[in-house]
């Protein structure tokens, strides 16, 4: 059997593209392994598989060994957001801590559009971290920060760090103690914003992240005007009814406010393109029963 010059040269064409995708892997995975430079301040710092770096707390038993020796943190949001980033995305950070999401996102989007990230972080420690963070991934699009925590009412609240653990920290729970039963570490005093109050309105957002350790319910009930100011809006969300639990809200409550939104629950796709989020629905009951899962929620129409 013979093959026209035509067929040829497709079967060249793809070999070249196999072995370009063959070297770039390699390439990757020569990059994968322990790595980290101590400072002089004790914290580190690390570069990621995506070209972004971070100074980071090497203490963190949650976050920094997966940076130190994977380079990445949760490669499946990572690749999705990277993937949804352009340079006229407008993607808000909900508990930015040192910035991973924030820079991630920022670096896609760069500063060639319309596009910018509003980054809100309580923590101080994290803080200092996310705006050092900000400075030295410097061809980033423009970055606001905003130390404050989200609520659904302005004013001050107790914030829990546990010690070692900086992605769990969060507003304080009723009964004193975190989403894994343990007293707090630090107790300390933060203020509550509103998304609507630090979104300037008039501004649709694009894509949203919200990591706030069971407190969805209030972030997003003060969030109202900005949702409902962006139709085309995508918000990744950790749905934990354990955590949900211990921050003191029912998982029906956050159900019914998302009814009122007209915001529908979406699983993360398997192939990590967040425009093909749409094609699988969660329903009510089943988040009911769904004890852990990162969800992406979607106004309806």
């Amino acid at each position: 059997m013979s093959f026209g010059q035509s067929t040829r040269e497709e079967i060249a064409a793809l070999r070249r593209e196999v072995a370009q995708l063959t070297a770039t892997v390699q390439q990757i995975a020569s990059l994968v392994g322990p790595m980290g430079i101590p400072l002089p301040d004790d914290s580190m710092l690390v570069q990621t598989i995506h070209g972004v770096k971070f100074c980071i707390d090497p203490m963190d038993t949650v976050i920094a060994p997966n940076l130190m020796v994977y380079r990445q943190w949760e490669p499946e949001l990572s690749r999705l957001m990277l993937d949804a980033a352009t340079p006229d995305t407008v993607f808000v950070d909900v508990g930015a801590s040192f910035g991973y999401f924030t820079c991630l996102v920022g670096s896609r989007i760069r500063d060639q559009g319309r596009g910018r990230v509003f980054a809100v972080e309580p923590n101080p420690a994290a803080l200092k971290l996310l705006r050092r963070n900000c400075i030295i991934n410097w061809s980033m699009c423009p970055i606001s920060i905003h130390a404050c925590a989200i609520s659904d009412t302005v004013g001050m609240a107790e914030f829990n760090v546990p010690l070692h653990r900086g992605a769990n920290a969060a507003l304080a729970p009723k009964l004193g103690r975190d989403a894994y039963g343990t007293a707090s570490d630090e107790v300390i005093k933060v203020m509550l914003k509103r998304l609507d109050d630090i979104i300037p309105p008039g501004t649709a957002v694009d894509l949203m992240k919200i990591d706030v350790e069971g407190h969805e319910l209030s972030a997003l009930a003060g969030a109202e005007r900005v949702i409902s100011e962006s139709p085309n809006l995508r918000i990744i969300m950790e749905w934990s009814k354990g955590q949900m639990e211990t921050a003191g809200y029912a998982v029906d409550d956050v159900l019914e406010l998302m009814e009122e939104y007209r915001l529908t629950a979406h699983r993360v796709p398997p192939d990590l393109v967040l425009a093909n989020a749409l094609q699988e629905t969660v329903s009510p009951s089943q988040l009911r029963s769904l004890a852990y899962d990162n969800i992406i929620l979607a106004r309806q129409g």
